[in-house]
């Protein structure tokens, strides 16, 4: 039987203790434990009547403050706006402590493509 949403969260604060008592990726002090929606065998709920995914497995949760919270839980479409699925495979994670935009990877893939063929053409 898999755990509801609101066990996952109990889990949390009795393994990891309040997401307060942590900081925030952005450096402000963290008020939620946030899900990283990378995990494979994500699961699905409902929370105050609205569905939520979630993950049985703590190490797919981070501490975040509101506003990083509220970016990271927007709603995704299921495919980028060039129309790419949006996979955990193909959601990329640019490196960077104020970074918390995800992006296409086949998107990034073929903007650098282009990029260098441009780059190209003006040398020759």
């Amino acid at each position: 039987m898999e755990p509801s949403y609101t066990a996952v969260h109990h889990r949390l604060r009795a393994q990891r203790g309040r997401a307060s008592d942590h900081v925030c990726e952005c450096g402000a002090p963290a008020k939620h434990w946030s899900y990283d929606r990378l995990d494979p065998n994500e699961l699905q709920g409902v929370k105050n009547g609205r569905p939520v995914r979630y993950s049985a497995d703590l190490d797919h949760y981070q501490p975040r403050c509101v506003s990083c919270n509220a970016r990271r839980d927007k709603p995704l479409g299921e495919t980028c706006p060039r129309g790419h699925p949006r996979t955990p495979e193909n959601i990329y994670h640019p490196p960077g402590k104020r970074s918390r935009q995800t992006q296409c990877r086949v998107c990034v893939r073929e903007d650098s493509l282009a990029a260098y063929h441009r780059r190209k053409r003006a040398t020759h």
